[in-house]
């Protein structure tokens, strides 16, 4: 498939897309955004996905300017011109352009909110990363506090996941975040879980987290499936010495850790995080069964 944009409805290829160079999202980073993808025609979770783009906007007081249904029609209509079953869309949401075509960072006097679409073909994580794991470092970069900016507005701006990044060892693929405390936030991306003694151990929700899409359905899951479960802080210590480490992300879905650090684990995750992540699937598939029969809106 091609790759396609959408600017303020507007579809076309990504180098005719254009945006004002005085977009706030281009010049502060004044935006939100949300990443969503689909499963044979169907985005996944996707009423989800735009309710909490619309708590992110609430948060930031962002007009969006559209129903949640309206911004869920063009995301399936920018789909339907790729004409791929499995896609995955990054929408990203600006307060506007500056007005009069001047640099300030003040926010009043913007245009309408601008919209941007991106969609690509969803690609598949490698299989290593479920038969054996994926490797994270830990970075010296802390994790934003959530009462300097919190973590569930999912904010354009990434410059504090992407310094984790940038000092992170080549040889690992990703990296976790702590907080000033020493405690573990999350990583770049995606949520963290650790099990020790059969109890699975995610943070608290009001911790400095983002509260995932897929790692709320992973604490449903766990109820429904009588795995035990306690939210609570933990320290990268105790990470070290868990017995099963995963993460959870829309694109990662349940992804077992290999290594952390010096660390290891074991290869393809242990028996809660294989249980967890098949649990996951199934979800995937009864959810896109049922929306395809009761919303037989698809592409």
């Amino acid at each position: 498939m091609q790759e396609l944009v959408s600017v303020n409805s507007v579809i076309s290829k990504p180098q005719d897309a254009k945006i004002s160079v005085y977009d706030r999202g281009f010049l502060f980073g004044d935006a939100i955004y949300e990443v969503t993808r689909s499963y044979g025609k169907v985005f996944f979770m996707i009423e989800e996905h735009i309710a909490r783009l619309r708590r992110s906007a609430e948060s930031i007081q962002l007009d969006l300017g559209k129903t949640d249904q309206q911004i869920i029609e063009e995301m399936y209509a920018l789909a339907k011109e790729g004409g791929e079953e499995d896609v995955y869309i990054r929408l990203q949401v600006s307060r506007g352009t500056c007005a009069f075509k001047q640099v300030s960072i003040k926010p009043q006097n913007t245009s309408s909110a601008n919209y941007v679409m991106y969609l690509h073909k969803l690609k598949n994580w490698d299989s290593k990363y479920y038969e054996q794991g994926i490797s994270l470092g830990i970075c010296k970069t802390l994790r934003n506090s959530k009462d300097a900016m919190d973590p569930n507005i999912k904010s354009g701006n990434y410059l504090n996941n992407i310094l984790g990044l940038l000092e992170t060892d080549e040889d690992f693929d990703d990296c976790i975040m702590l907080t000033k405390e020493g405690m573990v936030a999350e990583g770049s991306t995606f949520n963290v879980f650790m099990v020790k003694d059969n109890v699975i151990y995610t943070q608290p929700d009001d911790f400095d987290i983002l509260q995932g899409i897929t790692r709320k359905i992973l604490l449903e899951l766990c109820e429904t499936h009588n795995l035990q479960l306690e939210k609570r802080v933990f320290s990268v210590e105790e990470l070290l010495k868990a017995d099963e480490v995963f993460v959870s992300s829309s694109t990662k879905e349940v992804m077992p850790v290999i290594k952390i650090g010096k660390n290891s684990y074991q290869a393809g995750g242990g028996e809660i995080s294989k249980r967890l992540a098949g649990l996951y699937k199934d979800y995937v598939k009864d959810y896109c069964a049922k929306a395809k029969k009761d919303h037989p809106i698809d592409f």
